[in-house]
């Protein structure tokens, strides 16, 4: 499959496999991601680039071989509960992350501003 002029390593990778008759399974778990190409508040808010929107519009299914509709999901649907890895995490953001997975009860009992708040933001 062709996702425009992006060269974006895991997408060559699976270019690469699919044309020499491999098929990886699927990572997806409840047809959430669990490898992410941004970190987790792009995710969430879903602040990603177009090539990431495409891919998902048209990824194919590891199950069946028919073609997903809907692209991308936003907010905690984005994510696998049980999610590998997101690149492009700053330490700041990997030790909040580290905080709410270790007390997830105390960032739900929060409202949106205050989760929003405690969330670091990246340098620029």
């Amino acid at each position: 499959p062709s996702f425009g002029k992006v060269k974006e390593p895991g997408l060559v990778l699976a270019d690469c496999l699919h044309s020499s008759g491999v098929l990886p399974n699927s990572t997806l778990y409840l047809s959430k991601d669990r490898f992410h190409p941004y970190g987790p508040k792009r995710m969430v808010y879903g602040q990603v680039d177009q090539w990431y929107r495409n891919y998902h519009r048209f990824r194919k299914t590891a199950e069946n071989g028919t073609r997903e509709g809907g692209g991308a999901s936003e907010g905690v649907a984005c994510c696998a509960a049980d999610s590998a890895s997101f690149h492009y995490v700053e330490a700041a953001e990997c030790r909040t992350l580290y905080a709410v997975i270790s007390d997830q009860h105390r960032f739900r009992a929060m409202n949106r501003t205050s989760r929003h708040a405690a969330w670091p933001r990246p340098k620029l």
